[in-house]
């Protein structure tokens, strides 16, 4: 009895979390999240560094990626699926084969998931006579933005995975450099960590030469780093604390983009200077990988996008113009009631009957609202700010 009544809980609890995996995959498929990516503002362009785990179309069975057709034509699918879902103006991908036969390859799929959108690569000219070797590469929508001369190619330790590009918003004519990056894994011969130290300066230096070909200092660094936010590559990248992380500054020390044997941190890093700051709407890193419990791997034939690499994709939001613009906010923190970014309108409280209580004007950025403590009950809330009306209920204990 006591065997049938532990296989019974074993199966409800197989159960269970099995409505709570289909749950959590529901919500990435809804997309982005926009609160996320927004947290300071309303983005313009939309910036997506992706880890594709040894995307080949050729040179298959080398023992990295797919073995075969079919198994690429899985890996195609999903991560089709992935980056279409994503809706990304730029794309920094890295673990992409050499050449550009997958550049034009993912160009062709993204096209065909957005019609109205016009997708093209940066082609950085590489060749080589080895059979395959991975790269890092440049996707973006040619009707949002352009690149802006020559790509900076850094190699120093691994080739042909550092790049920097300058891209210029079409709407605005703002540019900014984009710096793609892969550096050394943290396995294999010799001290990695050294090599990778030796990366970061290179590509530090490598941005103080290309900055004055782009005359442009905004400075966007993002890519799998293969080391931790403490360790020295990103201490370095971080440039004596001039520069910020932006998984720690949106996200504090919640943010993740990669789990191994149950630990999950980030590798996958999003780093700005002090210049493009001010820009950034927000950051996410788009948990459709790393919290997948087991290894889609290609021969398995699962064809949706979750678990298409081992690493989250990092999403930033920009909006080049400088102007952040801020959606007003209503909070309601049960004693007081707080209006975030509507400084300069003003507010009116309203009972359920429709009764005018208050009318205040929004003297500040954050502005709290203290009611009488006789106010109890529902109400309904007006803000008006820069000709728009925010209308939403508090409920007062």
């Amino acid at each position: 009895m006591r065997k049938i009544v532990t296989i019974v809980l074993l199966l409800l609890i197989c159960c269970r979390l099995t409505v709570l995996a289909d749950s959590y995959r529901n919500y990435i498929l809804a997309g982005p999240d926009m609160q996320q990516i927004d947290k300071r503002g309303q983005h313009t362009l939309l910036v997506c560094a992706a880890n594709l785990e040894y995307y080949l179309v050729k040179n298959l069975g080398t023992g990295y990626g797919p073995d075969n057709q079919k198994e690429h034509t899985t890996q195609r699918t999903k991560t089709r699926k992935a980056l279409a879902l994503i809706n990304a103006d730029i794309y920094g991908l890295c673990e992409i084969e050499q050449g550009t036969a997958a550049l034009r390859e993912i160009c062709t799929d993204l096209n065909a998931a957005h019609k109205n959108r016009g997708f093209a690569y940066v082609d950085n000219k590489t060749s080589s006579s080895a059979g395959s070797y991975t790269m890092s590469a440049f996707i973006y929508d040619s009707l949002k933005v352009r690149p802006i001369g020559e790509s900076k190619k850094i190699n120093t330790e691994v080739q042909n995975r550092k790049y920097m590009q300058c891209f210029q918003e079409l709407a605005t004519g703002e540019t900014f450099i984009f710096s793609m990056n892969h550096l050394k894994s943290m396995v294999g011969g010799g001290d990695t960590e050294a090599r990778r130290v030796a990366e970061a300066n290179a590509i530090n230096s490598a941005y103080d030469e290309y900055k004055l070909y782009c005359e442009e200092e905004d400075l966007l660094i993002m890519g799998d780093l293969n080391c931790y936010r403490f360790d020295a590559p990103v201490t370095i990248l971080l440039d004596g604390g001039t520069r910020t992380d932006l998984h720690r500054y949106f996200h504090a020390d919640s943010s993740y983009s990669y789990c191994y044997q149950g630990d999950c941190d980030y590798i996958d890093h999003a780093i700005c200077n002090v210049t493009l700051l001010p820009q950034i709407t927000g950051m996410q890193a788009f948990h459709c990988n790393s919290r997948e419990s087991y290894r889609c791997e290609y021969q398995y034939g699962d064809t949706t996008l979750f678990r298409y690499s081992d690493h989250d994709p990092i999403l930033v939001g920009l909006r080049l113009n400088g102007k952040i613009t801020h959606d007003v906010k209503v909070l309601n923190y049960g004693d007081r009631l707080c209006v975030r970014y509507g400084e300069g309108g003003y507010v009116r409280v309203y009972d359920m009957y429709g009764d005018l209580l208050r009318e205040e004007p929004l003297d500040w950025e954050d502005y709290s609202l203290e009611l009488p403590d006789t106010y109890h009950g529902c109400f309904v809330v007006h803000v008006f700010h820069n000709g728009q009306t925010k209308i939403t209920k508090y409920i007062r204990p």
